[in-house]
């Protein structure tokens, strides 16, 4: 699986610091989760990923590298929810918004789900706040589903059916 600029692979042991790196940043964190970024969630969020990635042979959390580079840009998330959804997420180093990579990857994820024929629909989980994200979801095809507000941190998910 890869996209015009970027490929992707599973994430696995080797990509620990890369992702604890990522995951203990609050510039990226702050959309993702209201959980604190602390280098100790964020090891216990690698680990829960590395399970997740045992669990499932062609889902789960991938990094996204540059063709070009080799370089990690990001990386993205497509886990099963149920029998009939599964959930697209992203996140991406800061030097790299704003470069087109959450449009390249959320096309390129609908396409490889739809080759997958196993879902209906594909949600994804966004923070309000990061209008960025939100764009890229619409302009995806994606409509709001549901506000989910739990007074602490508020999601707003977005689904498309397929």
């Amino acid at each position: 699986m890869d996209s015009e600029r970027l490929f992707f692979k599973k994430i696995s042991d080797a990509d620990e610091d890369q992702m604890i790196e990522m995951m203990s940043s609050s510039e990226i964190m702050r959309f993702i989760e209201r959980s604190d970024p602390s280098l100790h969630t964020a090891k216990k969020r690698f680990e829960k990923i590395l399970s997740t990635n045992s669990q499932f042979t062609n889902y789960g959390f991938y990094v996204a590298l540059h063709k070009l580079t080799n370089k990690v840009i990001g990386y993205i998330k497509f886990v099963p929810i149920n029998e009939s959804d599964i959930e697209l997420g992203y996140a991406f180093l800061p030097a790299n918004w704003g470069k087109g990579y959450a449009t390249e990857v959320t096309k390129i994820m609908i396409d490889h789900i739809k080759r997958l024929r196993s879902f209906k629909f594909i949600t994804a989980f966004v923070n309000p706040q990061n209008t960025a994200s939100v764009k890229v979801l619409e302009k995806c095809g994606f409509k709001e589903k549901a506000i989910l507000d739990d007074q602490s941190f508020k999601t707003i998910s977005y689904q498309i059916q397929l």
